[in-house]
């Protein structure tokens, strides 16, 4: 197979960002089952001409919003039911763009604030505000995460 290939990219969510520039808001879409969020993506290998560099890369495939996801951005990722993902990877071009439709109504948001699209701010803070859904106010209490005697980043990376 030539060009690029089909594959899925596992996910807890996704974020958005909405608000003018310079004053954007993120918010994360994740399923309201708690189940993993599947992606559609498309990956390729770039070869160098010399041979000498290989890239493997990948992008999320994107479609029309869901009438939930519409309210914050004019198009969302290619959000795959779980029982979608083989099909997804096999199916023949038709079969493939039949599954190219919005997602179902799966999906809850929740804002994470302005922070986290800072490239000023840069801490494990921000990790447990997407995950958790509250920040590690500061070094000595980062450990704590309210009460819970674990690492921000343990916690998450875990």
């Amino acid at each position: 197979m030539r060009g690029p290939k089909r594959c899925a990219r596992g996910t807890t969510g996704y974020i958005e960002f909405t608000g003018p520039k310079g004053d954007k808001t993120a918010h994360l879409f994740t399923r309201t089952d708690g189940k993993p969020v599947a992606l559609g993506g498309l990956w390729d290998r770039w070869v160098s001409a010399d041979k000498a560099e290989r890239k493997e890369t990948y992008t999320v495939v994107t479609t029309a919003p869901s009438a939930f996801a519409g309210q914050f951005h004019e198009r969302m990722p290619l959000v795959l039911e779980l029982e979608d993902v083989d099909a997804w990877m096999v199916a023949t071009p038709d079969e493939a763009a039949a599954l190219m439709r919005p997602a179902k109504d799966v999906l809850q948001e929740r804002p994470l604030g302005r922070a986290i699209n800072n490239v000023k701010n840069n801490s494990a803070g921000l990790l447990a505000l997407a995950i958790f859904g509250r920040q590690c106010a500061t070094p000595r209490t980062q450990n704590r995460c309210r009460g819970r005697r674990t690492s921000c980043v343990r916690s998450v990376m875990a």
